[in-house]
């Protein structure tokens, strides 16, 4: 967490007579900003003595500067002291930054004023101001001009708000050119000569008219740009089930699924089986697409009960691919309240709400449905438990299976190509009894289900070649699935 830049001393102590005349505002004023809620209570030792401080001269102060810089009413304004604690260094810094003006840019400062800006004379850690030069974003480790401080004023709200510096500095980098490319064009038709004063004051409007253009040219961009990745996400959030794999039949002959499947269910009737065993059984079942069997299998009362939790799992996300999603959202409910950390509830519960998101359509209505199923994502990843190899596999495969659901959220990057990597050299090296896993089938669903994340995400990272290597790869391992479908249509692209 950031540390707050210092604050003022709060150490005086005034009668309100006192205030009166050190704020040179009048006792009908202050008793209508207490009214209002411009200024806290004062502090009160006994009945008929208020005391106020040095806290309450620095807002009184301030209150003028905000309706003038802000066009604030004083009863917005009110709100803007209580939600910062009425700390007057923290409403100043908001101030400073433009956190609440209305303006629309800045403009350049004639040269004979430059040195005569009023300064607020913040206060910063050494260490942040250190960091800004250090990077590039302030000219020294010392704030020696006003528009220094709001430079850094603005960056500990960046700060505060978790933007990341590394956007200032990369943008940044562009501003040398920009500023040259303005001076060199304002110069040409509005050359600085006879009085440079009155020739700056020229440059100075235009400089207003191009900030205003800028930032209106740029908010349209912006705006586009994040309609985009909200229609794209909307039609991801629809395709849910394409990141689902569904072998088809002729992988389920060359494996001989069924005969696999058949020989689960009867080992699942056992007495003695016990819980992890049936559970991977209807896992595996859930893996190769026979849903009802799985449902099946994890209801079974032969053996050992499957623990209630990741039984509710395997339901939730059954009845997910089978679209039935009423009884899909009483799992989803049920498993919500106990909030098991199981991965494979996490997984259930992420299915459950992009599907929810899905039906919703548009995306301002699903949004906070999203925001939930990618809180799961990121709490899966971190503290997710397992129990069974198929678990331990499904959890390995989590930043793959996100990348691609959440394909316009969750950037692509070298962690999760790592992570599908090192899964695939397991899997490769190591048969399914090796593996822990029921069958060999499950084992080259897991090779298929890493070969598509893969190509997916060196797709999203521009690298065609490595992605046409393992779409290939997807094609000679089940060409005639649904994901075998998708890599053949991208090979023939």
């Amino acid at each position: 967490m950031a540390k707050r830049a210092v604050s003022g001393s709060q150490s005086g102590e005034y009668r309100i007579s006192e205030l009166v005349k050190k704020s040179s505002t009048s006792r009908e004023m202050i008793k209508y900003y207490l009214r209002d809620g411009l200024l806290p209570p004062a502090r009160k030792p006994r009945r008929n003595l208020s005391l106020y401080s040095d806290q309450h001269l620095q807002l009184i102060a301030l209150i003028p500067r905000f309706r003038e810089q802000t066009k604030l009413s004083l009863g917005e304004i009110s709100e803007v002291f209580a939600a910062h604690d009425y700390d007057p260094h923290r409403l100043e810094m908001a101030l400073v930054s433009g956190q609440f003006s209305q303006q629309t840019g800045s403009s350049i400062v004639p040269l004979s004023d430059y040195r005569e800006q009023d300064r607020a004379g913040l206060a910063f850690d050494q260490t942040f101001i250190t960091r800004l030069h250090q990077h590039g974003l302030l000219e020294s480790d010392a704030l020696e001009s006003a528009d220094d401080e709001k430079i850094a004023t603005v960056l500990w709200k960046a700060q505060e708000a978790n933007i990341p510096l590394s956007l200032f500095v990369e943008a940044r980098k562009h501003l040398l050119p920009l500023a040259e490319l303005q001076i060199n064009a304002l110069i040409s038709v509005l050359p600085v000569t006879g009085d440079p004063t009155q020739g700056i004051e020229l440059h100075a409007h235009a400089d207003r008219l191009f900030n205003g253009w800028l930032i209106a040219d740029k908010t349209q961009l912006l705006r586009r740009k994040y309609q985009k990745i909200l229609d794209d996400t909307e039609q991801d959030v629809a395709r849910s089930l394409d990141a689902i794999y569904v072998p088809s039949e002729v992988f389920r002959k060359r494996f001989k699924v069924d005969t696999a499947i058949n020989a689960w269910r009867l080992e699942s009737q056992r007495g003695d089986l016990d819980a992890n065993t049936r559970l991977q059984y209807a896992m595996a079942t859930m893996l190769l697409a026979d849903f009802d069997v799985a449902l099946e299998l994890s209801r079974q009362e032969g053996g050992q009960a499957i623990d209630v939790q990741r039984r509710l799992a395997m339901e939730c996300t059954v009845l997910c691919m089978q679209k039935d999603m009423d009884a899909a959202g009483d799992c989803y409910r049920r498993l919500s309240e106990v909030d098991d950390l199981s991965v494979w509830s996490s997984l259930a519960r992420m299915l459950y709400l992009l599907l929810r998101a899905a039906e919703l359509g548009a995306l301002s209505d699903a949004s906070e449905i999203l925001a939930e199923a990618l809180t799961l994502y990121q709490r899966a990843l971190e503290k997710s438990t397992v129990e069974s190899p198929i678990e331990a596999f499904e959890k390995k495969l989590l930043r793959g299976r996100a990348c691609v659901m959440f394909s316009k959220w969750i950037q692509p990057d070298e962690a999760a190509v790592v992570a599908l990597q090192d899964m695939l050299k397991q899997l490769d090296a190591s048969t399914a009894d090796e593996l822990g896993l029921p069958g060999d089938a499950v084992r080259v669903v897991y090779q298929v289900y890493c070969h598509f994340y893969l190509a997916r995400i060196y797709q999203a990272l521009g690298d065609s070649s490595a992605a046409s290597e393992h779409f290939q790869r997807v094609v000679m391992l089940d060409p005639a699935s649904n994901f075998g479908e998708h890599a053949y249509l991208q090979l023939s692209d």
